[in-house]
């Protein structure tokens, strides 16, 4: 299987037992296996959804410290300095 692009409403499934799917769940597994791409802004995104859950009391700030630098940082993604858009459509971004 090749590499697909990671939407960040899909990692954040990965982190909550609650939001999970057997889609997501199969996501996770071709995650490991294949890899995925994220746009520029993904770590950003994800941050932030970690930032709100830790301010609606859903998360601890050491479970937000812990999520970020042990579950994250090991998946295999490969962040995209250039837009996406460009890549969807066919063009090379020129």
């Amino acid at each position: 299987m090749s590499a697909f692009v990671l939407d960040c409403s899909v990692a954040v499934a990965w982190l909550f037992d609650d939001e999970a799917t057997p889609a997501t769940d199969s996501l996770l597994d071709r995650l490991k296996d294949s890899g995925a791409l994220v746009p520029s802004l993904w770590r950003l995104e994800l941050g932030n959804v970690l930032s709100r859950a830790e301010r609606h009391r859903r998360i601890s700030a050491a479970h937000t410290a812990r999520q970020s630098r042990s579950t994250v940082r090991r998946w295999p993604v490969k962040v995209l300095s250039k837009p996406l858009m460009g890549t969807a459509s066919g063009s090379n971004g020129s």
